[in-house]
């Protein structure tokens, strides 16, 4: 078969040889005698074409076969030779990218904890929370303690269902009464989330209902900081919102709930909010069924819920049903992303400090050009060298990386001690393999990746000018000098782009910091009152204490009386209708926030 006729050999197995084959005579010397004897084989073109990859594989291999672990050993050692030479360099570039991957570790540390940690509870996987959705405003929240009665008991995918609710009261029977955060939980909720007591024991199913006696499991934090771990705690009774309750357990350190300042749980059975559809929400989960999958509860929970809105129209039609994982509700969609943000600015930090890395190695590459023209020219392969570059810049990523994680060490222990104590252990930062293994592949990765542009320049095949240009003293940075441009550029426009972020969150959170609240705030003093116990337990007995404490403040001069202070938290906002002008069907009630003042 003619020449003219052969079309040209696979370009994968030519970039192959480039990459295998020693540079200079050596290398162009076989490249021509393949391309020769490619052009001369007889048969049909796939037949060359096979035969070509086959030849360019064998020889590849046969090049660089030695590269084994005593090379990559060898390489270390090299490389470690060099960063000696010039220790204020490594040092620099060490510095600069430890600052950047300490960043991204905290912030990855953070991260995982928000998102990825487990909980201290068994069998995470098969537990479910019960979500109750509004269907005009699409808001996702608790769900009515009514409503989880009526599902624990219709589902048959639900082995059991625990229900709970944070309440604000006071601890009374201490010397000086303290308030703290209790927990109103059904009895069976250690059950479901697979915990024992650490002393004593847990709730049985008989306690918790109405008019039977009080019992308490106290949690380790309220254990710990208030009776100093006294295991004769247990037995004991405590004053709860002039209730007495016999404490009958405590639980390990390392079980919390959401959140994580919870003192107390007393038993509650919630059948006395059985009728209650629309208010009384509390927080439920529930664990599958064995064998039983969370498609298969999803389908019969939506089919339970569409009975039970027939069943009370009024008071379940604008509302939808949802099971999610816990992960998914805690610790919610907000928190979430803003942890993401943060760990997407850190990897920002990471990128100018990785780019300033690599223009010191493009710098450093063109003060050794000459020597690595000699190796290339004494027949060194491409690959052997980049290797040889690479290595070098992984061990100063590396270095990078260790740094950085004795600095994430300092950082992440700073950021626990001053997380809020609602926020529970588990969703703390913490150094913990995960992001120990997070660390060596970023760290891995800006060695590799930053450190190829300068390998790849180095390894140019203009050689011969390169010796020409040492020799006669000039430069050989035409090219290098563009790369450098990009990546100075490259990190002037990112950092802008982060200044600019920072100075947009900075005056979003001044203007919400010193937001004017249209009205005057100097020397305004605010406090609440509340009333909860057998004192209040008789029905108007908390109306009664609230007349007459208001009668008493209007009594005093300047006294303002209101259900919660402007633009707070809990600022009521219902829906309304304008005579009239009622909604058309699929529209959304109007809303407005509402106060009640004197």
């Amino acid at each position: 078969m003619s020449r003219r006729r052969r079309g040209p050999p696979p370009a994968w197995a030519q970039s192959l040889l480039d990459a295998a084959l020693p540079m200079g005579v050596v290398g162009e010397s076989i490249h021509g005698d393949l391309e020769t004897e490619y052009l001369d084989l007889r048969g049909p073109n796939w037949v060359a074409r096979l035969w070509y990859s086959f030849e360019a594989i064998r020889i590849a291999l046969h090049y660089n076969k030695g590269m084994g672990m005593s090379d990559f050993l060898q390489d270390v050692r090299y490389g470690f030779r060099m960063l000696m030479r010039m220790p204020m360099v490594s040092l620099v570039a060490a510095l600069s990218l430890a600052v950047g991957i300490a960043a991204s570790t905290t912030m990855y540390a953070s991260m995982y904890g928000f998102l990825y940690a487990p909980l201290p509870y068994a069998d995470q996987g098969d537990l479910q929370t019960l979500m109750q959705i509004d269907r005009a405003t699409g808001d996702k929240g608790d769900i009515s303690a009514g409503n989880v009665l009526d599902l624990a008991a219709r589902v048959e995918a639900f082995e059991n269902v625990a229900a709970w609710r944070p309440v604000r009261t006071t601890l009374s029977s201490l010397e000086e009464p303290m308030r703290l955060l209790r927990l109103d939980a059904t009895p069976n909720v250690f059950q479901v989330l697979g915990r024992q007591a650490a002393l004593g024991r847990t709730f049985s199913s008989d306690e918790g209902r109405p008019g039977s006696a009080g019992v308490a499991v106290m949690t380790h934090y309220l254990w710990e900081t208030v009776f100093a771990s006294d295991p004769g705690v247990v037995g004991k009774p405590v004053e709860v919102a002039e209730r007495e309750y016999t404490v009958i357990g405590v639980m390990p350190p390392d079980f919390e709930f959401v959140p994580g300042d919870i003192g107390l749980v007393m038993a509650n059975t919630f059948e006395d909010e059985r009728d209650n559809r629309d208010g009384a929400r509390v927080v439920a989960v529930t664990k599958l069924a064995g064998g039983a999958t969370a498609e298969q509860a999803r389908a019969q929970a939506d089919a339970t819920w569409q009975s039970m809105t027939a069943q009370y129209p009024d008071e379940l039609s604008r509302f939808t049903f949802r099971l999610e994982t816990l992960r998914e509700q805690f610790p919610g969609e907000s928190d979430a992303r803003l942890v993401q943000v943060m760990l997407l600015v850190a990897l920002f930090v990471l990128i100018i400090a990785a780019a300033n890395v690599a223009n010191l190695l493009l710098a450093r590459a063109e003060e050794r050009a000459q020597e690595i023209a000699v190796r290339v020219s004494l027949g060194a392969g491409r690959i052997r060298l980049l290797r040889q570059l690479l290595t070098e810049s992984t061990m100063l990523a590396l270095l990078g990386g260790v740094l950085g994680v004795l600095l994430a060490v300092f950082a992440v222990a700073e950021l626990a001690a001053v997380m809020p104590s609602g926020i529970p252990k588990a969703f703390s930062p913490r150094i913990q393999p995960a992001v120990l293994f997070f660390t060596v592949g970023i760290s891995v990765g800006v060695g590799v990746f930053f450190g190829l542009a300068p390998a790849l320049q180095a390894l140019r095949p203009n050689q011969r000018g390169t010796l020409s240009a040492v020799s006669r003293g000039g430069t050989v940075g035409r090219s290098r000098s563009r790369i450098r441009t990009v990546f100075v550029v490259g990190e002037i426009a990112v950092a802008l782009a982060l200044l600019a972020g920072a100075g947009a969150m900075t005056s979003m959170a001044n203007d919400l910091v010193n937001v004017d609240l249209g009205l005057r705030s100097e020397g305004l003093l605010t406090f609440r009152t509340s009333g909860s116990g057998e004192r209040y337990a008789e029905p108007g007995a908390l109306a009664a204490f609230h007349r007459e404490v208001e009668q008493e403040l209007l009594d005093l001069p300047e006294v303002a009386i209101m259900d919660e202070l402007p633009r707070g938290r809990n600022v009521r906002g219902p829906e309304f209708t304008i005579d009239g002008r009622e909604p058309q069907e699929g529209q959304e009630f109007p809303r407005t926030m509402m106060l009640s003042v004197n």
